[in-house]
């Protein structure tokens, strides 16, 4: 009842929205949308992001995961995953992945 209602604590959430590369070169994105607007070619556009190299700091990523009690990613890349490490991708709950026809 009471008691057990009073001991309860609420749980701490973050959230991650990996976006594809190719989330960035749709029409309705506002990145392009303001690229476009400052004079930027298209195809300039698409090149600059095609060439993007990421690079993720493991120890930050880990350090933020571990700073919840539930941390969600949506679209979790090969990178990523590579660095939350072992013990982090040992916890994680995967769901299949996403095929929406764009490839």
């Amino acid at each position: 009842g009471v008691a057990a209602a009073a001991a309860l604590v609420p749980w701490s959430a973050a959230v991650w929205n990996q976006h594809r590369k190719s989330s960035y070169l749709q029409k309705d994105c506002l990145w392009m949308q303001h690229l476009k607007g400052q004079g930027h070619p298209r195809d300039l556009i698409f090149e600059a992001v095609e060439n993007v190299k990421l690079q993720y700091s493991p120890l930050e990523i880990q350090e933020w995961v571990r700073s919840y009690d539930v941390t969600l990613i949506q679209e979790l890349d090969p990178l990523l995953s590579e660095a939350l490490g072992e013990e982090l991708r040992g916890h994680l709950v995967a769901g299949a992945n996403d095929v929406d026809g764009r490839g």
